[in-house]
């Protein structure tokens, strides 16, 4: 059976259609969401970079890795303007502050190294093929045994909230799949899956770890087996692609919205809000 990323099962299971048109197509205002996004993904450049030469025993260079997350900052940003989408008037300062933010969130990290000092790189950005092509940030071996860890990176984090967070992210798809798609790699259990959570202004970072049982990971997996069956279904064109019955979330409205309700999908409709996406969305 196929197996999909969990991005791409998250999205699926919020709507199918949305996942289809988000292969294909963007929108064409950059906001806060896509520029944190740039943020997230130029940190982790970074850190990748870093962690991948502290696994290889090479000398660590915080200037160096500071200087690939904001080259990636910068390509990000000038890969979305050139295929045509462009900076709302109230999200350009943001956009703006975007390399110097990366830059001093990776000098920030690595001179307060959340991770405990005992435990070694195993992995940095492990690639699964046979997952989805899904890829881990970071694995690591503990005392207790192999760790996954999941970076998150927030501009700024309301103290009030981070409960609320720290339980979506205990049931959240990342989670589940990461630490069934390692184990099958290591052909041994993860002990505990960790979010690295890393606020940016002001600086901190907070290690929040799930401890794995058996009997949830299979759980889920038996679940999924049946949405990936679907999901290649769809592929294959033997289902019809359905829609969600909601089309908000708390963040507002699906950015899809207009696609679907007032362009009703025409393709020469939607190009005055979307532009054409790269093929590397899964």
């Amino acid at each position: 059976m196929k197996r999909y990323s969990p991005s791409a099962t998250e999205t699926w299971m919020t709507c199918p259609l949305k996942r289809h048109l988000s292969k294909g197509w963007q929108s064409r205002r950059i906001g806060k969401r896509e520029l944190g996004a740039i943020l997230g993904g130029a940190f982790a450049a970074g850190v990748s970079a870093w962690k991948t030469a502290e696994m290889l025993g090479q000398p660590l260079d915080a200037r160096l890795y500071a200087e690939i997350a904001v080259g990636h900052a910068a390509k990000e940003l000038a890969a979305l303007e050139q295929s045509g989408c462009a900076i709302g008037e109230y999200d350009r300062a943001q956009a703006l502050a975007l390399p110097g933010r990366a830059e001093r969130a990776m000098h920030a990290i690595m001179a307060q190294d959340p991770l405990p000092k005992d435990w070694k790189v195993r992995d940095v950005e492990r690639i699964f093929p046979e997952w989805g092509e899904s890829r881990i940030d970071l694995a690591c071996d503990t005392p207790l045994g192999p760790v996954v860890i999941d970076w998150k990176t927030r501009l700024t984090q309301d103290a009030k909230w981070l409960p609320r967070d720290v339980e979506r992210w205990r049931l959240s798809e990342q989670r589940f799949h990461y630490s069934c798609a390692y184990a099958d790699f290591l052909q041994q259990p993860v002990y505990a899956f960790y979010i690295l959570l890393v606020v940016l202004e002001p600086f901190r970072a907070h290690v929040i770890p799930f401890v794995n049982h058996p009997e949830e990971l299979a759980l889920w997996l038996q679940a999924r087996q049946q949405t990936w069956a679907d999901m290649e279904a769809e592929e294959l064109g033997t289902r019809r692609i359905g829609m969600a019955a909601k089309h908000h979330d708390e963040y507002g409205p699906c950015e899809f919205t207009r696609a679907c309700f007032e362009s009703l999908l025409d393709p020469h409709l939607m190009e005055h809000e979307f532009a054409p996406r790269g093929p590397h969305v899964s």
